[in-house]
């Protein structure tokens, strides 16, 4: 099924509904068509992020230059009038990512990348961008919107850092997740090493939080990359018992998970100091793991999601399970670790956990023969997988247990994956042509069957 393109001149933002082949589908899972027609909706330019809301509404944010672009959609994938201007919020940041004078021209401009959105439960849009002013430093901002898509004054705007109203701008390489904590926000992510950070409900920074407000972690740098640079970030968040969290990343190659108490101490009866570290690789002694993505399941165990390089040639896929209290089940998959290799370069970058305890994946895999070997591009698929709650691939998910496609990109790879209250699955899409910086964004939806 084909649609046609519904062009919004003014912010040149276009809803673009793709043919999806999903001849692998099963009986118990397929593309939503009630989504977009064909269960697929293409919308705007650049990397991007998505949350959905409790109405059902799907928020998308995406960005190109100093652009950042919020669009909001109804339950069936049609522009949200009630959003901002005709389902479209535009929020320019005030920042010189290339480093050229006003009207000098730039061949290969650099641009924000969407890192993180969620929605917190009054329905304000909580955006995060993160970029490199003059190509070199990094540079973060957290945006914030009202339910009706206005761009909420009461947040940031300190007139000594420059900040338009609406806008906290931190001194932070990358932002990689976002976790509410009543009306307070934590914010987690790499400025050379991994951090964590809490801010008040007006954007001011929130002093009781590791007696500081922020937090380093590991605590001490623990290895260095191949640029000599400190090598640890933290790239997701999970809420924890009696209002603990839980911090996923990497550190020294190794995954990394921590357990702080609600006031941002670390929980020193989990792991070695509030620290558990784990080589999610077969090949043992190999630093090459990375944690992406954390979901607990109903137990309230924790489901890590990732990627191993155990070679230049070989990216995999590993998906953990582990008790709350750190330790790692070793009843789920081999020993408590899945490992997948769906392509010859592979990542595991989302997880969710649908209510019945089935667990599913997003992520890309990319044939060797279609890559750049010493580059980043490549013609990489979105894919995503399905598991039973044992760890088994769940067989009656497309085609046993596997959903692939470039959805009519010449290359896609998908961050994001979310299960909504209907248990439909819903999966980020970044895709673009071959060789270039061009990007787009695009969220597919599936009915999953049981």
């Amino acid at each position: 099924m084909s649609r046609r393109h519904v062009a919004i001149a003014l912010l040149v933002i276009g809803l673009l509904s793709t043919p999806v082949a999903d001849a692998a589908a099963s009986a118990s899972a397929s593309l939503d068509r009630s989504f977009g027609g064909d269960g697929f909706v293409r919308v705007g330019e650049g990397a991007g992020r998505f949350a959905e809301d409790k109405a059902g509404r799907v928020v998308l944010a995406s960005g190109t230059g100093n652009s950042l672009r919020v669009v909001r959609l109804l339950p069936d994938g049609a522009l949200d009038g009630s959003f901002g201007v005709r389902g479209v919020v535009a929020v320019s940041l005030p920042w010189n990512l290339d480093g050229a004078e006003p009207g000098e021209e730039v061949s290969e401009p650099n641009s924000i990348h969407t890192t993180a959105i969620e929605i917190d439960t009054d329905g304000n849009v909580l955006v995060a961008v993160s970029g490199a002013i003059f190509g070199v430093h990094g540079v973060s901002a957290l945006i914030r919107l009202t339910p009706a898509g206005v761009v909420d004054a009461s947040f940031g705007g300190r007139p000594n850092f420059s900040e338009p109203p609406g806008q906290v701008h931190l001194n932070r390489d990358w932002i990689s997740a976002i976790l509410f904590q009543g009306r307070r926000l934590l914010i987690g992510g790499l400025n050379g090493r991994g951090f964590l950070m809490r801010l008040q409900a007006d954007g001011s920074l929130d002093r009781s939080f590791a007696h500081s407000g922020l937090l380093t972690v590991p605590p001490r740098p623990e290895g260095r990359n191949e640029q000599g640079s400190l090598n640890s970030g933290i790239t997701g968040l999970s809420h924890a018992a009696e209002g603990g969290i839980y911090a996923v990343g990497f550190a020294a190659g190794a995954s990394m998970l921590v357990r702080l108490d609600r006031d941002g101490t670390l929980d020193r009866s989990f792991g070695v100091g509030g620290v558990v570290r784990a080589n999610a690789a077969a090949k043992r002694r190999c630093a090459c793991s990375q944690a992406n993505g954390i979901a607990r399941d109903r137990q309230g165990r924790l489901l890590l999601v990732g990627a191993t390089a155990e070679s230049s040639a070989s990216e995999r896929i590993f998906l953990a399970r582990y008790h709350p209290d750190g330790n790692l089940d070793r009843t789920f998959g081999q020993r408590g670790i899945v490992r997948l290799a769906p392509g010859d370069v592979s990542s595991g970058d989302a997880v969710a956990v649908q209510s019945n305890g089935r667990i599913v994946i997003g992520g890309s895999a990319t044939p060797w023969r279609t890559s750049d070997r010493g580059g980043t591009h490549g013609r990489s698929s979105a894919i995503l997988y399905r598991f039973l709650p044992d760890g088994r691939l769940d067989r009656d998910f497309f085609h046993r247990g596997l959903f692939r496609s470039r959805f009519g990109f010449v290359s896609s790879t998908s961050h994001q994956v979310r299960v909504n209250p209907r248990g439909r699955i819903s999966l980020g899409i970044n895709g673009g042509p071959y060789r270039t910086s061009e990007r787009f964004y695009a969220i597919a939806r599936f009915r999953s069957g049981h």
